[in-house]
């Protein structure tokens, strides 16, 4: 049993830097005596689920939690799976790949090697296409972070990697997000509480797409994250001379394109109800079971499995597809 009063000093208090210190000092316990019956605890994933479930299965603090900055409140058996899943370093060794080909193809290759007067404008194309992604990618490994799926053993470790990653894709606040990630879980789809769902009632779709992502995009952005951009776009027309539609086509494009797709991919396809979906779960999630796996991966690397993240939080995204499989 962990003491009643460390946890609620605990959760009283709203550093990251203790709440990383009560996750080691939790996933320490879970990795030695208590490893077993942690692991007892639901330790395999259902192989089938019903979506006519009514009882909705708390994300948020309850008993065994951690403080608010601790993504989700892991329970001591859902940070054990964390660990489990991620004991050979897996989701370190993707994060990393996925920092170091967004490094190469956003950062090195736009500004050292490629001139957009060099070369058909298809391969321009091409090449934002690939930075979309690349930013797409980092994101979402910023959101397992989130999730302390990087390493959810060293704690600091994930942290910094979930910071660096939003820092490189818009110079976002960390913990700010982190807050309202957490918020989404749990209060997902519930209008005025869950920071990504603005879906209001409208017989056009295309007035709910409009002011949904409005609406979406109101929740994240900040004065600080113009100004770093502005300065940088400024900084490289006019000190490092590279020209305007140079600028614009590799680095402002590519991050507006890839907001675009996380929003549509990874929040309204999967968390709308007026057009198409009919959520019946706790979770208010759908996963298109009609698409491939393969379809969700290049889409928005498997968010589009997203009843199955909902349920399943402490799985990173690379192995939603084998519970995707799973399903019925």
């Amino acid at each position: 049993q962990f003491s009643t009063e460390f946890t609620s000093s605990l959760y009283k208090q709203s550093t990251t830097r203790e709440a990383m210190q009560y996750l080691q000092f939790l996933t320490t316990i879970i990795s030695s005596d208590d490893a077993a019956s942690a692991n007892n605890i639901n330790s395999k994933i259902p192989e089938k689920h019903s979506n006519s479930e009514t009882k909705k299965e708390p994300t948020n603090p309850s008993s065994e939690i951690l403080n608010k900055h601790v993504p989700f409140a892991l329970t001591r058996a859902e940070a054990f799976k964390a660990s489990r899943w991620n004991k050979n370093g897996t989701s370190f060794f993707i994060s990393l790949t996925v920092l170091s080909l967004f490094v190469a193809f956003c950062i090195i290759i736009p500004l050292f090697y490629w001139r957009i007067e060099d070369h058909y404008y298809i391969s321009s194309i091409l090449l934002v296409i690939i930075q979309m992604y690349l930013y797409t990618g980092i994101f979402i490994t910023a959101h397992d972070a989130m999730h302390s799926l990087i390493a959810p053993s060293y704690p600091l470790i994930n942290h910094y990697v979930g910071m660096i990653c939003v820092q490189l894709y818009a110079f976002f606040d960390y913990d700010l997000l982190l807050k309202a990630h957490n918020d989404h879980h749990y209060y997902a789809g519930e209008l005025h509480h869950d920071p990504d769902y603005h879906e209001y009632q409208y017989d056009e779709e295309w007035k709910t797409i409009i002011v949904w992502f409005g609406g979406f995009m109101k929740e994240y952005m900040s004065i600080k994250p113009l100004l770093f951009r502005g300065w940088i776009y400024n900084l490289l027309t006019l000190y490092y001379e590279y020209s305007h539609l140079h600028t614009n086509l590799f680095w402002s494009v590519p991050s507006i394109l890839s907001s675009m797709q996380l929003w549509y991919f990874g929040t309204y396809l999967v968390h709308r109800r007026t057009h198409g979906n009919n959520m019946n779960n706790e979770h208010n999630a759908f996963t298109d079971y009609s698409k491939s796996i393969w379809y969700h991966l290049f889409t928005c690397y498997c968010f589009g499995v997203h009843y199955e993240h909902h349920k399943y939080p402490y799985l990173p995204w690379w192995y939603l597809p084998f519970v995707y499989k799973q399903r019925d």
